[in-house]
């Protein structure tokens, strides 16, 4: 009697043509593109400096989650420990002013508590 089909072997030709195949789908759909950390909008330079160290103290504030006032306000607390000059914070308020379509691929829509 012969085994049902589901449980014959496939011939290695065929497996490796499929692994193969399986690969290049994987590449031409994105799968290995790097996802958030290749920016499809261009960020200021002060992004990268938010990226590495916002968040080191307390959860991250996301662009477009914090009115203008209120970032312009946190300048006061943040001024002596983040050792940004008034022109790069001023940077930063912009970006993070920003609504997330304009502020780059990892802008957040979700609001976060300060």
């Amino acid at each position: 009697m012969n085994p049902p089909v589901s449980m014959k072997v496939l011939p290695l030709s065929v497996a490796t043509t499929l692994f193969a195949l399986g690969a290049v789908m994987l590449v031409a759909c994105g799968g290995t593109s790097g996802g958030a950390s290749s920016p499809t909008v261009t960020e200021p330079q002060i992004a990268e400096e938010w990226r590495a160290k916002c968040g080191n103290c307390h959860r991250r504030v996301e662009p477009g989650t914090r009115t203008r006032a209120t970032l312009e306000d946190a300048w006061k607390r943040h001024k002596t420990r983040t050792h940004l000059s008034d022109e790069q914070w001023a940077e930063l308020t912009d970006f993070l002013a920003s609504t997330p379509a304009t502020a780059g691929p990892s802008g957040s829509s979700s609001p976060q508590p300060k």
